[in-house]
Formats: structure tokens, C-alpha cells, sequence
């Protein structure tokens, strides 16, 4: 709004104070309001209804409201954008405080947090909810607080439908209502308007997505700045370009999908040419057609026979709808298509990897986007109302980089073995492990060292291990690669050693591939070195190998993967070296190893 000591002159400009100064907000956070109008606001000053609120802006909801809902129901819609929300709503988060070296500030956000957490019901429906934005551009849900333990914790909060949101020419909420509705309400473009107060805002907390400046050519478009611009309005014109080859398509299937009938009666014959119209009219379906058949022809005069219609157009059709108009709806929403159907990306290709890429930043910044929502409409309110008015204000933080234990494990472990320290305290957090309490039983690898003493002996009386190893406060290391060593001879019956052509194989693809520059994935280097060192593989890792060959073998097709093509080796035949394939014989080798090794697991895992 502006500011009460201006006033707008007949070009819709804020005049000058009296002193000629511009006034700054009471607010000391708000910036000074400029003497003149914004462009946004300039843009919008020929296009505002009566009553101050703009317009719906979205394409979809002013075309057909019906068949608006309709696609939000659609399944092309609905599963990729419930994975979009999912993705994102399943994230851990945390409150941030402003200043993380602030004792006062660390423990009001921890507390905060804590108090939402523990209060906020149903979550992974509420950041859902809120993260309807995606499709409608502004979603928003009321929520009252209420009293508990002394402090203000998130209460009921309601879903608000994002088609009854509206806003005015300045930004303010509003909601479309009934005419029943007691509070203050006005006429408005496309219904009854109840415009928020001040104390009705705070209970609301609104998200948008995609916000953007209106198009002077396009006056419908003036809410974008404020509402959002949500994948309704970009999917619409793809849906409906569904729906009309999906309505062609089962035109074809009904008139043509269960063949032409043709019927014969004798030429000149007109009782027999109305007894076989007749007939075909009793038959199931209405495509059907009476000729006439000359007397002499070496073939029955009656008779009724099916033409069976050109199965390429039903699959042209087919190939449309969801090869390419079903695609495009996916890719508008998530980006790409690898994470909801099976894409040929070729061996050794990076293409599933960009495609996940891609997924993760559209992630990441739906996360950031809620997150900056949620700060401003969640956590400095409640910051408020426990707190105070606060010169230091924390934050929502989704936590996007989430380390994968077993990976970090694997990583210490080879960083302490080349001599490294890592903070136990880290280790703890990722693992999700908690400090033991005094006198609490615990698993050390001490408590492995008594374990494997002989009976009748001191855990700190000299052994045989003793004496191999060395004095006990000096063996720690080498007596922790001495369990690895039995704990691999104990599962040995669970790991396959690499044979020494595969070994070789291996050692051949890692020189192509840093000669070329091309095949493999960092998975497939790994597993290439794990196969040229002879190191024993797990059964989980055998039969991701026999995966790999499976699915990669027609890759070898290809006439790069020939020799004497000038684009030998390809991608493909260095990558299935990697793995400890031989490309000229696919069948044999590597793959030859692991088939044979997963069907033996395959088989025991049965019994």
C-alpha cells in the first residue's frame, strides 16, 4: 500500500510530503516508499476491475472450469506431480538461527523447531498442500495457534483451495465467498470477494510459485505478479491436444476397430440384397457395406466376410498420445521423463544421469522456494509470538544434501586408512547414532579383541595374535584389518571372486576409457577397479552385473561397437569392458560369469 502521507496524482504517481521528502515506513525494516509508482503497478493501472481485484490469470481455469479439474485428475498429471510433491516434502528440515555463533539465538531456533515438529499435524500433508503451487501458482492453508505448555504451537490448520484466492491491484489477499458469508464483501470479477484484514492474514500462510510481470498485451495475465504462474497454465494447451487425439482415437477404435463387414448377395437380386442388409444391421457395430456378386464368379453369392482394418493407424494415434503429448506433460512438470517410464539411454550413456540431475534441481528449488515461504509466513510468526519482535530473525532450511551412510562409511574408511581423522561426532549424526550413557553396554572394537581371546585368557595376557601384532595399544589398526579379513572369510560363501580374464578386461576398459574420453558411468569405473584388483564381489553387486549385462547387450549392436569403424570403440564396447565383458564375445566372459552366479543366488534365495 502506499504510504498514508502520499497521495497519487492524475498520472497515478505518489506525490512529494510537504517538506518535499519521502517518508520512510515506521517500520525499520521496510525500505523508504519511492515518490513515484512502480513499473509493475504502472503496467497494471489500465487493466483493474472495479473493485480493485484482478483478475484469474490462469489460461486453464478462464477457458473451461470443468475440464480444468478434469486434468488435475488425470493420471499423465497426477503422477508426476504428486512425485514432484513428494519429492520434496519427505526432505528433513530444520530452523535456522540468523547467527549460528549466538548461544540465545541457537536456542530459541532449536526450541522453535522443536515446538513445530512435535505440534505440526499431519506435515508431509500440510508442505503437500502448500506445494499445490506448482500446479495453480498460489496455494495457501489456515492455521490457528494455540497455547500449550506456556508456549504458542501450530494448531488445526485447514487446506484452502487455490481457486479461491484473488489478490488486489496492491497485493493484498483476498477469497472468493458465498452470499451467506457475514463478513465485509464486495463484487468481484468472477464472484462475491472478502478481502483479509490484518489479524485474518496472519492465520493464512500462502506459497506461490512462478511468479511473473504481466503482459501489457495480455491484461488476464496482471495476477501472475502476484499469484504465481502455475503448470496449469503452461500444460493446458498440451492436454487439450490430448484429449482431442484421445477422442479421435477411440472415433477410429469404434467405427473401424472391429473390422469392415462386407456382405454379397446374388446381382439383381433385390429380396436377397434386403435380406443381407438385414443381417448386417443385427450385427454388432455399423460399419458394414452390401456388394453385389455376378453370376459365374467361383464363389458363394452369399456370403458375409471381415475386413480387418490397418493396425499402423490405431498405433499411430497410439504413439501420439503417449509417446508425445503424454511425454510433453511430463517433461513440463518434472523436467524429463527417466523418473516415471523406462528411457533407452544407451551404455554408457550419461543421458539417466543428466535426467536425475535435471529432477534435482527442479527439487531443490521447489524446496528452496517453500522454504522462503514458510520463513516469512511460519517461522517469524511464531518466532514473534514466543519471542518477541526481535532485532534477529531464523529461518526454514530444507536439508537438500543428505549423506548416504553407507557411502560415507566406505568413505572413512578409506580416509582413515590412508591416515586421516574424521569427528566422531559427525560419524554420529550421519549414522544416526547416539553417545552411550555411563556404564551402558557398548560394541567397540575393543570388545572384538576380548571376544577372539582364547578361553582361559585375559583379554590383556600375551597370545598368539599378541605377538603377531605387536603391543595391544599399538595394534588397533592392524587388528581392525585383521577382522575385515575374517569377517570376508566368513562370508565367502557370499562373495564371488572376479576370474583373471575379467581382470583383464577390466584393465583394457579403464585405458580405452582415459584414452578416449568416452563409456561408463563413475559406477562403472568403480566396479572396473574392483574387478582388476581381484577383489572379491558381494551378491548384491553380482547380480547388479547381470542386470547391466542384460539390459546393455543390444548396445553392442551398434556400428561403432564394430571393429574397423572409425568410431571404434564406442561408448558401449568400453563400457562393457568396465564390468569385465568381452565385446567380441558377449555371451561369454564377464557375463557368462555373473549369469551363472545370480541364478545360483536366485536359486538359493528361493529355498
Amino acid at each position: 500500500m502506499a504510504n498514508p502521507k502520499q497521495s497519487r496524482n492524475t498520472k497515478g504517481r505518489f506525490a512529494k510530503t510537504e517538506d518535499g521528502d519521502i517518508v520512510p515506513n515506521e517500520n525499520p525494516r521496510a525500505v523508504a516508499e519511492p515518490p513515484f509508482a512502480s513499473v509493475v503497478e504502472l503496467q497494471r493501472s489500465y487493466i483493474t476491475h472495479f473493485t480493485k481485484v484482478l483478475r484469474r490469470s490462469d489460461m486453464a481455469l478462464r477457458k473451461d472450469r470443468r475440464l480444468q479439474r478434469q486434468m488435475r485428475r488425470d493420471p499423465d498429471v497426477m503422477g508426476p506431480l504428486s512425485q514432484r510433491q513428494s519429492a520434496v516434502a519427505l526432505l528433513d528440515w530444520e530452523i535456522k538461527p540468523e547467527d549460528e555463533d549466538d548461544p540465545r539465538q541457537v536456542e530459541q531456533a532449536a526450541t522453535l523447531e522443536k515446538l513445530i515438529k512435535t505440534n505440526l499435524e499431519k506435515p508431509f500433508e500440510f508442505f503437500s498442500t502448500l506445494l499445490d503451487a506448482a500446479w495453480y501458482g498460489p496455494a495457501a492453508v489456515q492455521m490457528t495457534p494455540e497455547m500449550k505448555g506456556g508456549f504458542v504451537v501450530p494448531g488445526e490448520w485447514m487446506p484452502i483451495h487455490s481457486d479461491t484466492l484473488a489478490f488486489t491491484e496492491y497485493g493484498d489477499l483476498s477469497m472468493y465467498v458465498g452470499l451467506k458469508y457475514d463478513g465485509d464483501k464486495n463484487t468481484g470479477p468472477s464472484g462475491m470477494i472478502h478481502t483479509l484484514d490484518e489479524d485474518e492474514r496472519k492465520l493464512v500462510i500462502l506459497h506461490t510459485h512462478g511468479r511473473q510481470g504481466p503482459d501489457y498485451e495480455v491484461p488476464e495475465e496482471a495476477a501472475f505478479a502476484f499469484a504465481g504462474r502455475g503448470l496449469r497454465d503452461v500444460v493446458w494447451f498440451y492436454w487439450m491436444m490430448k484429449q482431442t487425439a484421445l477422442q479421435f482415437w477411440m472415433t477410429w477404435i469404434e467405427r473401424y476397430g472391429m473390422g469392415i463387414r462386407v456382405g454379397t448377395y446374388p446381382d439383381g437380386n433385390n429380396a436377397a440384397k434386403d435380406v443381407m442388409e438385414e443381417v448386417l444391421q443385427n450385427l454388432v457395430g455399423d460399419v458394414s457395406v452390401v456388394i453385389p456378386r455376378q453370376p459365374g464368379e467361383n464363389r458363394d453369392a452369399y456370403s458375409i466376410e471381415v475386413q480387418e482394418p490397418n493396425p499402423g493407424n490405431a498405433k499411430t494415434f497410439a504413439d501420439l498420445i503417449e509417446g508425445y503429448l503424454a511425454g510433453q506433460i511430463k517433461e513440463l512438470i518434472l523436467g524429463q521423463t527417466a523418473t516415471t517410464e523406462a528411457t533407452a539411454t544407451g551404455l554408457g550413456s550419461s543421458v539417466g544421469d543428466q535426467h536425475a540431475e535435471t529432477f534435482r534441481r527442479i527439487i531443490q528449488g521447489d524446496a528452496l522456494n517453500l522454504a522462503d515461504s514458510l520463513t516469512r509466513e511460519m517461522v517469524w510468526r511464531y518466532h514473534e509470538m514466543n519471542f518477541g519482535d526481535t532485532e534477529y530473525r531464523p529461518r526454514f532450511q530444507f536439508s537438500l544434501e543428505k549423506n548416504d551412510p553407507r557411502e560415507f562409511m566406505e568413505a572413512v574408511r578409506g580416509f582413515v586408512e590412508l591416515g586421516g581423522e574424521v569427528s566422531q561426532r559427525q560419524a554420529r549424526e550421519i549414522l544416526g547414532l547416539t553417545e552411550p550413557e555411563e556404564g551402558e553396554a557398548v560394541l567397540s572394537s575393543q570388545q572384538q579383541q576380548e571376544e577372539m581371546a582364547q578361553p582361559g585368557e585375559q583379554p590383556g595376557e600375551e597370545n598368539p595374535l599378541a605377538a603377531l601384532f605387536g603391543d595391544r595399544q599399538d595394534q588397533s589398526q592392524t587388528f581392525q584389518k585383521f577382522t575385515y579379513a575374517l569377517k570376508a572369510d566368513m562370508q565367502k560363501e557370499d562373495t564371488f571372486e572376479p576370474t583373471e580374464q575379467m581382470a583383464s578386461l577390466a584393465e583394457r576398459g579403464l585405458e580405452l576409457r582415459e584414452e578416449h574420453g568416452r563409456g561408463g558411468t563413475e559406477v562403472g569405473i568403480a566396479r572396473a577397479r574392483n574387478i582388476k584388483n581381484g577383489d572379491n564381489l558381494s551378491a548384491e553387486t553380482v547380480k547388479r552385473m547381470h542386470s547391466f549385462f542384460s539390459r546393455h547387450r543390444v548396445d553392442l549392436d551398434a556400428p561403432a561397437a564394430k571393429r574397423g569403424h572409425k568410431d571404434y570403440p564406442s561408448a558401449g564396447v568400453i563400457a562393457w569392458m568396465l564390468w569385465g565383458g568381452d565385446p567380441s564375445n558377449p555371451d561369454g566372459a564377464g557375463a557368462a560369469w555373473a549369469e551363472r552366479h545370480a541364478e545360483k543366488l536366485d536359486k538359493k534365495d528361493e529355498s
